[in-house]
């Protein structure tokens, strides 16, 4: 499913013009980047959660220099299936 025919499964079920539901899915979408991108998690009851992991800093030589420097690791979004969400999917 892409974002388009999301959008209009939300109009559809929500009885809302498929422009507010586009607004909606802006909005849900704009709302969860920021929260992530600030460091927070997302818990959604029945659905699942949005976690934000980091990793410690690995530790190189720069052989140019020969000091120890730390390497940047990117942080990783990952996303745990809430137990309905698990079991709709396992029926």
């Amino acid at each position: 499913m892409n974002t388009s025919e999301l959008i209009d499964v939300i109009a559809s079920k929500s009885g809302l013009p498929r422009a507010d539901a586009c607004r909606a899915l802006d909005a849900t979408t704009d709302i969860i980047n920021k929260t992530m991108s600030s460091g927070n998690n997302i818990h959604l009851t029945d659905f699942g959660s949005f976690i934000v992991r980091g990793h410690p800093a690995p530790e190189s030589i720069n052989k140019q220099t020969g000091e120890m420097i730390k390497i940047d690791v990117p942080k990783v979004v990952e996303f745990k299936a809430g137990r309905n969400f698990r079991e709709i999917i396992d029926q």
